[in-house]
Order: C-alpha cells, then sequence, then structure tokens
C-alpha cells in the first residue's frame, strides 16, 4: 500500500508504509551506514583515539593525580637547633629534646609536634623532668627517605597547619563535581572541541600555578580547584568525539583505550616522583606534553626554549654583561652550521638531534649549576645549549617554510609564529622558578622539551631536495611515502631519495 501523501502519521520508504516515529530509528543507522562507508576504522579514527583518548588521558590523569603524592605528609619533628656542635646521633638527640607520646597506631613515639623546652645552647645531660613542653619553637625536620621536598614539607603543613592537607582534597573533590557539570552541559550546548581545549588550558594553568602559590593558600587553593574541575570533562569530550565518529561495534573499544590510558597514567605518577624525589617537578613534568597537545609544534617548543634562555640571562652567576655577549654572539656561528648541517645532513635529521643534544646538555647543567666551584662549566654549557637552540630554530623556520604549500604558506608560517609566541608566554614563569626556588628547574623544563622536540620533530616530512607543494593536495601527500628511518642525500637532480634502514 502506498501513501497518498496526505497521511500526516505515515512516510514512504522503499514502497513499504513505515510510522513516522521511526524516522530517528531510520536515522541512526543511516548515521552508521554512512560512518561505515568513510571508514570509521581510517587513519583519521586511529590518530585522533590513539593521541587524546590515550596519551593525552595519560598526561591528564599524571597532571591531576600527582597531587596525591605531592600532598604526602613526611614524618616530621621538632626542630631544636644545636646537634651540629655535638656528637649526639639523631636519635641521641631526640631523646634528650622531643617527649614521647602515642601516635596514630597507638605506639609511643618522639612527639611530631611538642619539644621539651629546653634553653638553647643545649647542656646535656640533664633531668627532663624539670623541664616543662611546648610547642615547636624553631620548625620542623622532616625524614626524606622518599621525598626530598613535598608541599607539606615545604611550607610546613603539619601539627597545627594539619588540615591544610585534608582541606586541600575536599576542594579536589568539589573542583571534579563542579567541573563535571558545568562543562558537561557546556559539551551539549557549545561543543566537544572547545570543551575539550578549555578544560586543557585548564588543566595546564590551574597546574601549573599551583606551583607557584602554596605560600598563599586559599589562592593554591583555587589554582587545585581549576585543575581538578578539568578532568572529567577532559576526559568525556574526547571520549565522546571518538565513539561519535566511530561504528557502533567499535565503542567499547574506545571506552577501554580511555581506560588503558587512565591506568597507564596512574602507574607512571609513583615512578615518575620516585625519580625526581620533588613535588614541583613531578607535577610540572606531566603538563609539557599536555601544552604540545595544546599546540603542538616545534616552533613553540624553540620559541620557548629561546626565550627562557635569554630572560636567565639574570639569573646566571658572573659577569651578565658577557653572559648575555656570549649567548648573542654564539647565534653568528650556529647560523652557519645550521646551514651547512639542514644541506648536507637534511632538515629533519638535523632538528631531531640536536634536540637530543640539547636534552643531554641541559640535563648537565641541571645537575651542576648549584655548584660553585663548576661556575665556568656551568657557563660554558649554557652558552652551548643556546648555541644548539639557535640551530634548532634555524632548522624549524626553514622547514616550515617548505613543508606548507604555495597557497597557503604565509598564513601558515603565520600560525606557527603565533603557536611559539603562545608558547613563549610560559617562559617567564619558567625562568622565577630558577630565580625563587631553585636554580635547576629551567633546566629541567628545556631538558624535557627537548626531549619532547626530539619525539615531535622526527615525524616531520624531510624537505631537503624535494619539490615544495603548491596546493593543499600537494601538501597532504608530501612526504606520505617516506620510511621512518631516513636520510636524505644531496643529489645532482636534486630530487633523489634514498632510505636505509
Amino acid at each position: 500500500m502506498i501513501s497518498d501523501g496526505n497521511d500526516d502519521d505515515d512516510t514512504v520508504t522503499s514502497g513499504k508504509l513505515l510510522p513516522r516515529q521511526d524516522e530517528s530509528d531510520n536515522a541512526a543507522v543511516l548515521m552508521d551506514d554512512l560512518i561505515r562507508h568513510v571508514d570509521n576504522e581510517g587513519a583519521f579514527q586511529n590518530a585522533f583515539n590513539n593521541l587524546f583518548n590515550f596519551f593525552a588521558v595519560i598526561v591528564g590523569v599524571m597532571s591531576v593525580y600527582s597531587l596525591v603524592l605531592a600532598m604526602k605528609v613526611p614524618n616530621h619533628w621538632c626542630h631544636v637547633p644545636g646537634r651540629d656542635n655535638t656528637n649526639l646521633t639523631l636519635t641521641e638527640w631526640k631523646n634528650y629534646t622531643l617527649p614521647r607520646d602515642k601516635d596514630n597506631r597507638e605506639m609511643f613515639a618522639y612527639s611530631k609536634c611538642l619539644m621539651y623546652n629546653v634553653t638553647i645552647p643545649l647542656v646535656v645531660p640533664y633531668n627532663k623532668r624539670d623541664l616543662g613542653v611546648v610547642n615547636c619553637q624553631y620548625g620542623w625536620e622532616y625524614d626524606r627517605r622518599w621525598f626530598h621536598k613535598t608541599v607539606p614539607s615545604q611550607e610546613n603543613w603539619v601539627c597545627d597547619k594539619s588540615l591544610y592537607v585534608t582541606n586541600t582534597f575536599v576542594v579536589t573533590q568539589i573542583g571534579e563535581a563542579v567541573g563535571t557539570i558545568f562543562f558537561g552541559h557546556m559539551s551539549d550546548t557549545v561543543g566537544r572541541r572547545p570543551v575539550f581545549l578549555i578544560t586543557l588550558a585548564l588543566l595546564i594553568v590551574g597546574r601549573g600555578l599551583s606551583v607557584l602559590t602554596p605560600s598563599y593558600y586559599w589562592l593554591y587553593l583555587v589554582t587545585v580547584f581549576l585543575g581538578h574541575s578539568a578532568l572529567s570533562s577532559l576526559c568525556f569530550a574526547a571520549t565522546t568525539i571518538g565513539i561519535e565518529l566511530s561504528q557502533s561495534e567499535h565503542r567499547a573499544y574506545i571506552v577501554m583505550l580511555q581506560s588503558l590510558g587512565w591506568t597507564s597514567g596512574m602507574c607512571l605518577i609513583p615512578l615518575l616522583a620516585w625519580l625526581t624525589a620533588d613535588w614541583t617537578e613531578f607535577v610540572l613534568l606531566p603538563l609539557l606534553p599536555a601544552s604540545c597537545i595544546f599546540i603542538c609544534s616545534c616552533r613553540m617548543l624553540n620559541c620557548v626554549s629561546y626565550v627562557i634562555l635569554l630572560l636567565n640571562v639574570n639569573n646566571m652567576s658572573g659577569n651578565p654583561f658577557l653572559n648575555f655577549f656570549w649567548q648573542s654572539a654564539v647565534e653568528l656561528p650556529a647560523g652557519f652550521v645550521a646551514k651547512w648541517l639542514s644541506d648536507r645532513v637534511g632538515r629533519r635529521s638535523t632538528q631531531t638531534f640536536t634536540f637530543l643534544v640539547i636534552a643531554a646538555s641541559s640535563f648537565c647543567v641541571s645537575r651542576i649549576v648549584n655548584n660553585p666551584n663548576l661556575h665556568e662549566v656551568t657557563t660554558t654549557t649554557i652558552i652551548f645549549v643556546k648555541f644548539c637552540v639557535t640551530i634548532t630554530n634555524f632548522v624549524c623556520y626553514l622547514q616550515a617554510m617548505e613543508i606548507f604549500p604555495t597557497c597557503l604558506r604565509q598564513t601558515g608560517m603565520s600560525v606557527a609564529n603565533v603557536a611559539g609566541n603562545a608558547g613563549g608566554v610560559l617562559a617567564p614563569y619558567v625562568v622565577y622558578l630558577g630565580s625563587h626556588i631553585n636554580q635547576k628547574y629551567p633546566y629541567i623544563v628545556l631538558c624535557a622539551m627537548a626531549l619532547l622536540g626530539t619525539a615531535v620533530s622526527s615525524f616531520l616530512p624531510e624537505t631537503l631536495n624535494k619539490k615544495l607543494p603548491d596546493n593543499i593536495k600537494d601538501a597532504k601527500y608530501f612526504g606520505r611515502n617516506e620510511k621512518y628511518w631516513s636520510f636524505c642525500k644531496k643529489s645532482s637532480e636534486g630530487e633523489s631519495y634514498t632510505n636505509f634502514r
């Protein structure tokens, strides 16, 4: 039976009457068929899910839940000055200066918050019964067996301030609840992609500022709130996009991929904390790949590295005029070396291996920068790092000009430059860490960024001796047939390309 066209309750499909209420079901089936037709297992879907539903989840989880170990309260006791002038062991000194009381295991141990009301300098032995007990008068000492520094040990959030730690964890749960509700609704009304970028920015800003604000407790709580408000919605947005772009039978796989990313991130947190043993380091380091996801660009890495080295001149020991001069003068030979290497070795290889040299050199600086006896070695190594950063900047600029197609070359360069400037905004804060907390931190950041640059630049296509892409189609297929382990060799025809496996 065919509808006469006047029936409002029916619709015609393949010569059969179907109720209009089934149109939405048909649309859903049609959408699945369309996704299947355009290849729901294509390169885009795989790349998206691997990057945003696995790698980004690892980074997000590490950035947020590293706070748990950062808030660890080490074993502590009242600091009583004077032991350095005696031959007493720490245990003997505690026995003279600290009373005993029951701990949370109902066992008698040295008090964490009380000390004998002794007169400094302390004369031992003496009768402890003649002394009263007072709160810690000279600060605290901390057991550094597991951590060199945590937030509570840095800010002395113990004894009468011990509730600060608990309040911080309460704020994390409030932030997660508020963020999930607010950004969840925003994702359905504004869109998944804007929410993903906003929450990623909140994660970077919140966690980054948390390193600078523990001395201002209420401001610190605000940064903790911002960081935790982002994670759930960040993951939800990525998963939702992945599911909506994939066929129905692959949705469980996408959720499983995110679960693997979550578990991997949680397992990597204690490893990173053990390797660094400093809360500022294992909180900041996961933010670097997060920053690359937000503006993933070699130009950004180069720009940030350059600005950090430039601004950090004022924190270097020695003659500030000579420090500035040598860091500037070294750019001249670096330009010639960069030109020679990029023409002989290739753009990609030069940039990748130079990033690796920057990482190794920056790591060495971070180990020796606090040793005044190695001042000259430190300064020389820093100047060498600036030499290498100049090379990567040169090659990055050249390679970007060659990768972007003719129709978008100027626009592409502008976007790359904006990415570099946006990343450069973070550089003064990195320098602040070195001038106000520890001189080694800027070089640790440089090392981590250079390692990221090594990985990112290695996936760029080689452009030496290649015809420049003229349009978007040419750019799409530019370098597609290259092997990952490849090396460009100059040819008289200017088009040869040799692969070595």
